[in-house]
């Protein structure tokens, strides 16, 4: 959008079509020497041989965030108002210079983020799980999107979200968690689809020998099953699993993918020289990471991968339990399997890890 006013310059259409938001949206920002003229929904335009229908698809992306800022001269509050998400960076901009902004973590938060920074513009990214308490406290308990952008206003006013601030990822970042993130989705379908394909063997009093269900003996199995089952269930069973070695396929695509930013990557390389530690689980590591410099102890990284127990104390006494629930579970899961491996591998058998732990 904000190519607009050059290529209106460089075209100089008679007119410029858009919705009925887009008519106060566009005078607002731009000042275009062309009328601008909203079309409803469902309007049809014929451009010679070809036929234009305009369709309103405001939700198809995030439409609005919600904004409130405070002037540190005047103290003036601004009343709490909606901006159109991809028009975010040049209104904070209009706003003037040193203009510092608070987001909590969310998709849209972290996108806004990662622009706004892009674009020389301090931001405060809060964790929205501690943010939510804080803005429990300054609004009674009480929650929508205008008192949580006022009440995130005023805690990055008196300087309360220092210690809630969480890390700006980077673009490589960004790329490396889309991979790694992207693959775990669909290792959870196939893992889905494969009890699914089992469960229903089951009901027909059928097992499959085979414990890879997507290798090349029960391949041939699923093949010669015959009429050991009902014909519905059978044409069933078989596109479900057809599916499944669709998805095992794409799990397969995405390896190749990983393997090949692992051998780009040093980091990983050099995660991939502990002893059972191979690629995929290397680059999950470094993906969900980040930045190493971020966390300023060694504890703070524990806790954000959820390896700390879980703390009940009653004056002197302490229980502790299971893992903690909150932070990347991502990587949680990382860490345990290269804990599993490292334990079970035979070049780590005699060191000292292994027989301590």
């Amino acid at each position: 959008s904000g190519s607009l006013p050059a290529l209106v310059a460089a075209v100089r259409p008679t007119n410029v079509l858009t919705s009925k938001a887009g008519v106060d949206a566009l005078s607002q920002h731009f000042s275009l020497d062309v009328p601008v003229q909203a079309v409803p929904s469902g309007t049809t335009m014929e451009l010679g041989d070809i036929r234009l229908t305009f369709h309103d698809t405001r939700m198809l992306h995030w439409p609005e965030s919600m904004v409130s800022w405070l002037d540190d001269e005047t103290g003036e509050v601004s009343k709490r108002y909606q901006v159109k998400t991809f028009e975010f960076c040049e209104h904070v901009r209009s706003l003037g210079p040193d203009v510092e902004v608070a987001l909590e973590t969310s998709s849209t938060g972290l996108f806004l983020a990662r622009q706004l920074k892009s674009c020389g513009i301090a931001v405060v990214l809060v964790d929205s799980f501690k943010g939510r308490r804080l803005l429990e406290a300054v609004n009674n308990r009480k929650h929508n999107d205008k008192l949580d952008a006022a009440g995130l206003m005023l805690l990055l006013a008196k300087g309360q979200l220092e210690d809630i601030q969480v890390w700006v990822p980077d673009d490589p970042t960004v790329e490396l968690r889309d991979l790694v993130r992207s693959r775990e989705a669909v290792v959870r379908q196939v893992v889905a689809l494969r009890n699914q394909v089992r469960k229903m063997l089951g009901r027909h009093g059928l097992h499959c020998p085979f414990t890879d269900l997507v290798g090349r003996g029960a391949r041939e199995w699923f093949s010669q099953l015959g009429d050991q089952l009902p014909k519905v269930s059978k044409d069933a069973l078989l596109l479900l699993y057809g599916a499944l070695l669709d998805l095992n396929a794409r799990v397969e695509e995405f390896n190749r993918l990983i393997e090949a930013q692992a051998a780009a990557r040093p980091e990983i390389q050099l995660l991939m020289t502990i002893p059972g530690v191979g690629p995929i689980l290397a680059a999950i590591i470094v993906a969900e990471i980040g930045n190493i410099e971020r966390f300023e102890r060694a504890a703070n990284l524990r806790s954000y991968a959820r390896l700390v127990p879980q703390e009940v104390q009653s004056g002197e006494r302490m229980w502790r339990g299971k893992l903690v629930k909150h932070g990347n579970h991502l990587l949680c899961w990382a860490m345990i399997q290269v804990a599993a491996h490292f334990a079970s591998c035979k070049k780590t058998k005699d060191s000292r890890l292994t027989k301590k732990y």
